[in-house]
């Protein structure tokens, strides 16, 4: 809990000091003059295979390290128990 507690507080920090979100981007990108529209559509584009590209390799790196997590706990618990077994 004291973790989440401190990642939490260190995820705003980063946030408050680089205040771009992706929406703010999209706004901006959408924003651009007309005659730009084909830019335009070009870059929302890419922004979007970008933004999938990162959400897959973030999930794929959530889960290796929640599977690591668990098998260091397993093992955590199985070496107590055998202790206690003794």
């Amino acid at each position: 809990m004291h973790n989440t507690k401190i990642k939490v507080k260190e995820i705003e920090e980063i946030k408050k000091d680089n205040t771009m979100t992706y929406e703010k981007l999209i706004e901006v990108i959408k924003n651009l003059p007309p005659h730009f529209k084909n830019c335009r559509e070009s870059i929302l584009k890419a922004l979007d295979q970008y933004s999938e590209r990162e959400s897959l390799i973030q999930s794929f790196d959530n889960e290796k390290f929640y599977k690591v997590g668990f098998c260091d706990g397993i093992k955590m618990i199985i070496d107590i128990y055998n202790e206690n077994n003794e």
